[in-house]
């Protein structure tokens, strides 16, 4: 598995409404329903970074339904680190430096995960079919 492949299989396991997931590269697919899978990877902003996830709905039979990104800064803020160079703290980013990537300067943590789970779990329950879910669903 790879490094961008090992981190997003870290969000989808905490995902309620991600069972399995099947890696082609570095993007994840989901099955949402009989007929709509989800496109799961990370947001590329430069060349060499990572900046947040994109997310990306395909009906099998007529393309892709509809695409949303979230950046990182959104959903995890700055975050505060002791390297000297970052006094105000960091946006968390995932960086390619020749052919290894890794989290610069900031590693997120369970709570970071678990928090980048919920903004997935979130687009995915606006397309998901009932009762497809790991988790409970809320009725209204």
């Amino acid at each position: 598995m790879t490094f961008l492949q090992r981190e997003l299989k870290k969000v989808t396991d905490m995902s309620q409404l991600c069972s399995m997931v099947t890696f082609v590269g570095d993007v994840g697919y989901v099955r949402i329903s009989e007929e709509i899978r989800l496109r799961l990877e990370f947001l590329r902003s430069e060349l060499s970074i990572y900046s947040g996830i994109s997310m990306t709905m395909i009906n099998r039979k007529e393309g892709v339904i509809d695409k949303n990104n979230f950046s990182f800064i959104d959903v995890l803020g700055i975050k505060a680190v002791k390297n000297p160079n970052f006094k105000e703290g960091i946006c968390p980013h995932i960086w390619k430096d020749s052919y290894k990537f890794d989290w610069y300067v900031y590693k997120p943590i369970e709570s970071d995960y678990q928090k980048i789970a919920e903004m997935v779990d979130c687009y995915i329950s606006m397309f998901q079919d009932e009762g497809l879910s790991r988790g409970p669903q809320m009725k209204l």
